[in-house]
């Protein structure tokens, strides 16, 4: 016998896929931690994982004045926005070159300066301290 349970949880995982399928299609805004940010297609969405939004929150509350931040694995670069208003020289590198032209859009929309490189983990960033 079937339950309206038993389908909906057999349905669900087909349902988000679909949705997180359509929505990695386009481009998105989203607003997290005082950002608005626009979400370019292939990279990842900082709303859906709760661990940005907590290191977003994290990185805010630190006193990074005139010190180097290192956002390896950038996405849409909340982590780096959030770094740089916090006053820090930031360095923003992922290995999608997609995620790169996020970072460095959302920057520039929000007046924020960050070095943002294309790099296979630490590959692009030379001798860079």
């Amino acid at each position: 016998m079937f339950s309206l349970g038993r389908v909906r949880r057999a349905l669900q995982p087909l349902v988000l896929k679909y949705w997180l399928n359509q929505r990695s299609q386009k481009t998105v805004t989203t607003r997290v931690e005082g950002f608005e940010l626009s979400v370019f297609p292939s990279v990842f969405h900082p709303r859906y994982f709760g661990s940005s939004a907590i290191l977003a929150r994290f990185v805010s509350s630190l006193g990074l004045e005139g010190k180097s931040f290192l956002d390896l694995g950038c996405g849409s670069g909340l982590i780096a926005l959030c770094a740089a208003r916090a006053g820090a020289r930031v360095t923003a590198a992922d290995i999608n070159p997609e995620a790169v032209r996020c970072t460095l859009s959302n920057a520039v929309r929000h007046n924020l300066t960050i070095d943002a490189k294309v790099s296979d983990l630490f590959s692009s960033l030379d001798d860079t301290r």
